[in-house]
């Protein structure tokens, strides 16, 4: 859990308020009696674009995000399971986001691990996903609600990213392969919480009917975003705006989903015999990336899918013959 960061172990309320303060928080409890008996447990990974958060304190605390931050930071509720294994606990949070700085209230006694984005990581993501020049304008959802299979994503690729450092304390300072995390988790939010300016476009339901169609054809091939834009017969921003406007999403984010979507229906038709395979039938070749955008899109890896339509059709064969129906 981030043991080797550790910044604060049981630190009282005065040294807390003082680490928070660095990180542009500012900290109170709720009840402002329960200042001198407070204590605080945060451990923090910082990196220039990210960081990661573990905290709990002793008392309701009120989190107030300085005007200044140019970062968007989720908390994320956990418990850890009698095995050891962490665990997206259901409940709504608050965050925190540039230009608001509503207060996150948050109770006592219960971990959260926190992540941090740079606002300009997300919109240069944003502008390579959706090819856009200009960066996009962002309306971010107010709270994160685990209960939302979206967010309860989001929330176990954050806790993924805290056990991968657990079992490997490279982990974190390898940049390419944390970003098979963060990149799912941006896909994410720009796909659904966060909604494009241009989605008060109206759209052009041809040419994005048209894009779609050359997806579904030719889905297991290389297709890039000027190819959709040719079969469309639109430039590239119109008709990243229109599909954002049609189906809530950019292209390539849709194509990014769409293969997802492929390969698990292989997978569970037994139609390949390892995720290698579904990968590579659907265009997609990353494998590390690919396993990160699965687990985000399905809440599972899919060599665990493989194995459980391994496992049905084993018993189904396995299984004696059923009488004839009366």
């Amino acid at each position: 859990m981030l043991e080797r960061y550790r910044q604060l172990d049981r630190a009282p309320f005065e040294i807390s308020r003082a680490i928070h303060d660095m990180r542009q928080f500012q900290l109170e409890p709720v009840d402002r009696r329960a200042r001198r008996g407070m204590q605080t447990t945060a451990s923090v990974y910082p990196a220039p674009d990210f960081g990661l958060f573990a905290f709990e304190y002793s008392e309701d605390v009120i989190l107030t995000s300085r005007e200044e931050t140019m970062h968007i930071w989720i908390p994320v509720p956990v418990r850890r399971e009698a095995t050891g294994r962490l665990q997206v606990r259901e409940a709504r949070s608050p965050i925190a986001v540039p230009g608001r700085w509503d207060p996150l209230p948050l109770a006592a006694h219960e971990l959260r691990f926190g992540l941090s984005l740079a606002l300009d990581m997300i919109v240069d993501f944003a502008d390579r996903l959706m090819d856009l020049r200009t960066p996009p304008h962002f309306g971010v959802f107010e709270t994160f609600d685990t209960r939302q299979p979206q967010h309860r994503a989001v929330g176990q690729l954050i806790v993924d990213l805290v056990e991968e450092d657990q079992a490997d304390r490279g982990f974190l300072a390898d940049g390419a392969r944390v970003m098979t995390y963060l990149e799912p988790i941006m896909a994410l939010m720009i796909g659904g919480a966060f909604t494009d300016v241009h989605r008060r476009a109206t759209p052009n339901s041809r040419d994005v009917k048209r894009a779609i169609d050359y997806i579904e054809a030719y889905l297991g091939q290389a297709i890039t975003l000027s190819d959709l834009a040719h079969v469309a017969g639109v430039p590239i921003r119109t008709l990243s705006a229109h599909f954002v406007a049609s189906v809530g999403r950019p292209p390539m984010a849709y194509l990014t989903e769409r293969r997802l979507d492929r390969a698990r229906a292989m997978l569970r038709a037994g139609l390949v015999d390892s995720v290698t395979a579904a990968a590579l039938a659907v265009g997609l070749t990353h494998f590390g990336r690919f396993a990160a955008h699965y687990r985000a899109q399905f809440g599972e890896m899919p060599s665990q899918t493989l194995a459980r339509a391994r496992s049905v059709r084993g018993h189904r064969e396995g299984a004696p013959p059923r009488g004839p129906l009366r």
